[in-house]
């Protein structure tokens, strides 16, 4: 029988559960236990000032709110938008597609994420006006995004 979703297991617990799995899954549930060692693994590596950040340049760039870019439409300049964000995220700052999908966009399914990365990845700019579009967005994104944090970590004196 697992325990209630209010229910929020803590990090000593979270060790213990995983050191003994089977008897962990006759308490939990699979996904509370997967929801636990994501919150756990996010505490360890919070990344939320620059997620914040790197969602508000594509919005500044792209002329888009935040709250439309982190939206479920999928039509247009905003999956565009959306795509420039899912690669800065995981190409520039090294976040894991599912980070990406489950914690930033929240997100169930991962594939979107997946296959907008692979999707970039294919971009042809010397070939193509759009992809040659895109590129130049996502530069922009990327050194914007490089300079907040370039510019974050030197000591103010």
């Amino acid at each position: 029988m697992a325990k209630k979703n209010s229910d929020i297991i803590n990090s000593k617990d979270l060790q213990s559960l995983i050191g003994n799995f089977q008897e962990a899954l006759k308490v939990y549930s699979l996904k509370e236990l997967n929801d636990a060692i994501l919150n756990a693994i996010n505490e360890k590596s919070d990344n939320k000032k620059e997620v914040d950040f790197v969602i508000q340049a594509v919005s500044s760039v792209y002329k888009l709110t935040p709250k439309l870019i982190l939206s479920k439409t999928t039509r247009g300049i905003v999956q565009e938008a959306r795509m420039v964000a899912y690669a800065t995220l995981h190409f520039d700052l090294q976040m894991s597609l599912r980070y990406i999908s489950a914690r930033v966009f929240k997100r169930l399914n991962h594939n979107g994420v997946s296959q907008a990365c692979n999707q970039f990845k294919e971009l042809v700019p010397e070939k193509f006006t759009l992809d040659k579009q895109i590129m130049e967005r996502y530069k922009e994104v990327r050194k914007i995004t490089y300079d907040h944090i370039i510019n974050r970590k030197k000591p103010t004196t």
